[in-house]
């Protein structure tokens, strides 16, 4: 299982980070990354609303800036595979005092727990092969698979993965080792010539190479532009590699299309 990091995340956010967002579900609250707020969100009040309420005990939590258990902070910061996804705000854990980590299984989860946070694309932590850890919900796809079921959610007001929806995700997974080919400043470069030649603004051409355009963007014009310029600069990928390049190093200097 790769780190989050090279899943595209970044480094791991200290508290006080402004990717981290205080989400409100099903009575609780707790600290998550921003591009994962709406999922977790959902999947914590479908899970309520199937019968199993999240207890309103402190043993819930959400961001932790903190290594896997069985590490030192030193050691995971120096090796982000020993860092918890709970330190990139991408891990819940729910009702921990019924459900804690053990070498068994000890839960009080219902039978379709798994197949719930399946739906929304989480990893339940009563599946891992060593210890159990039955509290625990984890994102592990990449930002822009967070953001395309993001959009769905939004667009839907709940969870109903059509076959389009489906076959983005399948696209995005057989991609993900070729999307980070392209840096970040090229990717920079190449979307704000984009964006100066359609006329459109960033977020709205980012919008179209997601294949969720606004309305106001001419999506075969962008695709077209992007193809041009991604032939001009010798890369053989498609125009979705743009998007996940910029969003697999955010902190990577963008240069500014009016310089």
């Amino acid at each position: 299982m790769s780190n989050a990091s090279q899943r595209g995340w970044g480094p791991p956010r200290p508290p006080g980070h402004p990717d981290l967002v205080t989400i409100e579900a099903a009575g609780i609250r707790l600290r998550v990354h921003r591009r994962a707020a709406l999922i977790f969100t959902r999947f914590i009040d479908a899970m309520a609303a199937k019968g199993y309420p999240v207890d309103q005990v402190a043993d819930d939590w959400g961001h932790a800036y903190r290594p896997i258990r069985g590490y030192t902070l030193a050691e995971a910061l120096a090796d982000p595979d020993k860092m918890s996804n709970h330190a990139w705000g991408l891990a819940v854990d729910l009702n921990a005092t019924r459900n804690p980590m053990a070498e068994r299984l000890i839960t009080d989860m219902p039978s379709w727990m798994p197949d719930l946070a399946a739906r929304y694309r989480l990893r339940w932590g009563g599946n891992f092969q060593d210890r159990k850890d039955p509290m625990h919900f984890e994102w592990v796809g990449s930002p822009l698979e967070a953001d395309v079921l993001t959009d769905h959610l939004t667009d839907q007001g709940g969870l109903h993965l059509d076959a389009d929806v489906k076959a983005r995700f399948d696209r995005i997974d057989d991609k993900l080792n070729a999307l980070y080919n392209l840096t970040a400043e090229k990717a920079g470069n190449v979307l704000n010539k984009v964006v100066a030649s359609v006329g459109a603004s960033r977020d709205a051409v980012l919008g179209a190479l997601t294949a969720l355009p606004p309305p106001d963007v001419d999506e075969q014009a962008v695709a077209d532009r992007v193809k041009e310029l991604l032939d001009t600069h010798g890369v053989a990928v498609d125009p979705q590699s743009i998007l996940a390049a910029l969003r697999a190093n955010p902190l990577a200097p963008i240069p500014d299309p009016t310089a």
